[in-house]
This record gives C-alpha cells, structure tokens and sequence, in this order.
C-alpha cells in the first residue's frame, strides 16, 4: 500500500513539475505583447532597454525590456537576493559588500513590449569624455534616425509613455 501512494505521489509531482515547465518556457518564447493605444496603460516614467527600432503600419515602434534600475543599499540587497553582489574583506576583517558603479540594473519582466513613438518624441543622448572616467559631457537631442544608429542593446533608457505613445527617450547615465 505505502508502495503504491508513493509511486502515486511521485508521479503527481512529476507531472505538476512538467506541465509547469512548459508553461515557463511557451511564456518565454512568446512573439513580442504589441500594445495599442488603449490596451495597456503604460503612463509615466521606466527605464528600459530597446532591443530594436522598426516600422509598423507607418509608424515607428521601440521593442523594449522594462527594467528595474536601482542604486546605493536597494542596489546591494537586490544584487545579493540574487547571488550577483561583490564583497571584498577589509583589512579590519569586515566584509564590504558592493555592486559596480554602485548601481545595479535587473529585467522586470519576460516578455518584450513593442510601443509606438509619437511623431514628437523627444530623444536625448549622452555624450562623455571616453577618458577612463567616462564623465558625462552633455546631452544631445537627435531625431529618430540619428538614435537608430546611436543605441546599443546594452543601453539603459527613461522613456515617457503618454496614452500609450513613446513621448520622449533619454538615455540614462552610467559610468
């Protein structure tokens, strides 16, 4: 009888486990969510990174990866809730725990959204010195064509999304 429930138990947990894992892996392949105007309220601020730039019904789309963007100790406990933090052992035998540039920068989600630019969207650059400080100069507004050749997908951005429509892009700082 125990034989025959743990085989039972066995196999329940096996094919919970399965059915489960290929849920996780159909949301990860999923095709890009495509947002309308009234589909999701995306209103305010996020940093993100774009992962393209495209055309779409004549207009122009930004494929993005919403982020979580933090610094100082919020940066510091989210890196070690997730094994990426750095520690160093001081002198006094203290342990210094730390992230890179003293920020730390995470996906919120799975799946990429792909949100149309409003035909005045404001986009903003930096630009630093490239020395081994990398100080940020200034700060250039380009049009849409100039920033398709400018952004890399490791960039970090703020975009401002009102009634579902990119109104402005500016790439965030970092050193």
């Amino acid at each position: 009888m125990i034989n025959i429930l743990s085989i039972f138990i066995c196999l329940f947990l096996f094919i919970g486990c399965d059915s489960e894992s290929n849920q996780n892996v159909n949301d990860r392949i999923s095709d890009t969510l495509q947002i309308s105007k009234d589909s999701i309220n995306l209103s305010g601020q996020h940093y993100c990174k774009i992962n393209r730039i495209f055309e779409r019904n004549s207009e122009t789309v930004i494929e993005i990866d919403f982020l979580e963007f933090l610094s100082g100790d919020s940066a510091i406990i989210a890196a070690r809730e997730i094994g990426e933090v750095h520690f160093e052992i001081v002198d006094s035998g203290d342990t210094l725990w730390y992230v890179p540039n003293d920020y730390f920068v995470f996906i919120k989600g799975i799946k990429s959204l792909a949100v149309p630019l409003s035909e005045s969207c404001k986009i903003e650059i930096t630009v630093s010195d490239k020395s081994s400080i990398y100080e940020l100069i200034q700060l250039n507004e380009i049009d849409v064509s100039r920033f398709k050749a400018h952004y890399e997908s490791y960039m970090i951005f703020v975009i401002e999304v009102k009634d579902g429509m990119v109104i402005s892009i500016k790439e965030q700082w970092v050193p």
